[in-house]
C-alpha cells in the first residue's frame, strides 16, 4: 500500500521526542516494517489553537487524488488531528475507502473494516486531544488577563518602538532609538497636507524606515496609514 507521512509540530512545541526530524524518523521505520511505500511526507508546524490548517487539507486533497486507498501515518492522534470536525472529514474518506490512517503511538489502524473498539479508541483519543488544545486556550488567556492587570504590553511593539523585558520580569514598550526620529519625521511630513501615501512610502525607502527590524521591508501604504 502506498503512504504519505505526516509530521507536525505546533509553533511551541520543538522538543525532542516531538520534533520534525524525530517523527519522520520513527514513521519511516514504521513504513517500513508494515511494508508500506512512502510517496510524499508533509511537514506541518502550526499553532494548536488558530488557524485553518491549510497543510492538513492539502494533504488530504493529496490523498483523494491517488487511485487507490492510501495510508496516512501519524505519530499519534493528537500529532494528525485537533477536533471532532476533523473527524467527520477523515471518517468520511475512510469509508469512501480513500485513506486508512495508522498512529504510531497507540498502535492503532482506522480503515474501512476497523473495529468499534478501535473506532472508539480513536474518539477517546481525539476528545483528549480537544482537550488538552482547550487548556492551552484557557492558560493563554489567563496569561493575557493577568499582564493587562498588571500594565504590561501584549502585542508587539509598533514601528519606532522596541519590546523590552524590565529587571522585574514584566513586558514593557520603549522609544526604540533608532527609528523613532523617522517615524517623527513622517509624521511631520504627513501633517504639511501635501505629500501622497505613495510619497511617504517612497521616502521611508530613502530614509531605510522598515516595519520590522527583523525582515527589513520599507514600510508599505496601507502600513502607514494604519499607524
Amino acid at each position: 500500500m502506498k503512504a504519505i507521512i505526516l509530521s507536525r509540530v505546533s509553533t511551541t512545541e520543538q522538543q525532542d521526542g516531538h520534533s520534525i526530524d524525530a517523527q519522520k524518523s520513527r514513521l519511516r521505520d514504521y513504513c517500513q516494517r508494515k511494508d508500506l511505500r512512502v510517496i510524499k511526507e508533509f511537514e506541518i508546524i502550526e499553532s494548536s489553537t488558530r488557524g485553518n490548517r491549510k497543510e492538513f487539507y492539502e494533504m488530504l486533497e493529496f490523498a483523494k487524488k491517488q487511485k487507490e486507498v492510501i495510508a496516512i501515518i501519524a505519530d499519534s492522534v493528537d500529532r494528525l488531528q485537533r477536533s471532532f470536525k476533523e473527524s467527520v472529514v477523515l471518517d468520511d474518506l475512510v469509508r469512501r475507502e480513500k485513506i486508512e490512517l495508522h498512529f504510531y503511538r497507540e498502535g492503532m489502524v482506522i480503515g474501512k473494516n476497523a473495529k468499534s473498539h478501535d473506532i472508539t479508541r480513536w474518539d477517546f483519543a481525539v476528545m483528549g486531544a480537544k482537550t488538552y488544545v482547550m487548556s492551552i486556550s484557557d492558560n493563554v488567556k489567563r496569561s493575557i488577563e493577568y499582564k493587562v492587570r498588571n500594565g504590561e504590553c501584549i502585542r508587539r511593539a509598533p514601528t519606532g518602538y522596541l519590546n523590552i523585558r524590565s529587571a522585574d520580569g514584566k513586558s514593557d514598550v520603549v522609544l526604540d532609538p533608532e527609528r523613532a526620529f523617522l517615524v517623527k519625521k513622517i509624521f511631520l511630513e504627513y501633517a504639511k497636507g501635501t505629500t501622497s501615501m505613495m510619497q511617504l512610502a517612497k521616502k521611508c525607502r530613502e530614509w531605510n524606515l522598515t516595519s520590522s527590524i527583523k525582515n527589513g521591508k520599507p514600510l508599505s501604504n496601507n502600513v502607514i496609514l494604519n499607524r
